[in-house]
């Protein structure tokens, strides 16, 4: 998903990410921000991740399947 940059955190790296997106197009960076927030519901919302746990505390009291997000 193409939301945003990855940087070391060094202080050129944050400056060239920084400039990089100062420098581009308007609707590409509307783009990105749609796309976060797109992830942002999807994966970290407080309806997902409450349901998370349902599944975790399920599976740990043996009530329900060993959870996907379970490595």
């Amino acid at each position: 998903m193409d939301c945003g940059w990855g940087c070391s955190p060094l202080p050129q790296s944050l400056e060239n990410q920084i400039s990089t997106a100062l420098m581009m197009d308007y609707e590409l960076l509307a783009e990105k921000g749609r796309n976060g927030r797109k992830l942002i519901l999807d994966k970290y919302s407080t309806e997902v991740v409450s349901n998370q746990m349902i599944q975790l505390y399920k599976w740990l009291l043996g009530e329900g399947p060993k959870p996907s997000y379970i490595i």
